[in-house]
């Protein structure tokens, strides 16, 4: 259970001070009340868990939307989305302004065609053997447990270039 908590902390120190961690999580509608511990047993977590955990790892909540989409699977998932950033909001403007509004976070695949290979960073964070079998040409894994550790995270913390990351 502490895996997370190292994680959190290593992707707030990371980012830079007005960065921002997009959380994208599905989470099967029959399990949604459930406790934290049957969740993880089934790779799902809630909302609320996430942003409890966020708050106490010193992460500010910019957007919340639950839920984000919803799967057209048999499964009827729904993916809920969480914006944060390590940065408290000090200017007495709400998060809700213009100015902390965060960018598109998801591009589509014919925007994504249109970048050049060097002008963004691809990282694929499913597991090694996903990547193995097939992966974006010029992807770098990062797996959920390298995300953990701070030296792996700083790589991609001091990038210029957009990041694009996917799992599926």
């Amino acid at each position: 259970m502490n895996e997370f908590k190292a994680m959190l902390a290593a992707i707030k120190a990371a980012l830079k001070p007005d960065g921002r961690l997009v959380i994208v999580e599905p989470i099967s509608a029959s399990r949604g009340t459930a406790a934290r511990n049957d969740q993880t047993r089934n790779h799902e977590i809630a909302i609320g868990f996430v942003m409890q955990d966020a708050r106490e790892a010193g992460f500010v909540e910019v957007q919340v939307q639950d839920p984000f989409t919803k799967r057209a699977d048999a499964h009827s998932d729904e993916e809920w989305l969480l914006v944060l950033t390590p940065a408290p909001v000090s200017t007495g403007r709400s998060a809700q302004s213009d100015e902390w509004k965060p960018p598109a976070l998801r591009i589509s695949p014919e925007d994504f065609n249109k970048l050049a290979p060097n002008d963004v960073l691809i990282l694929d964070v499913r597991d090694p053997d996903s990547y193995r079998q097939g992966h974006l040409p010029g992807a770098v894994l990062m797996t959920p447990e390298e995300l953990s550790k701070p030296e792996a995270v700083a790589k991609p913390a001091t990038e210029r270039r957009p990041i694009v990351t996917y799992c599926s």
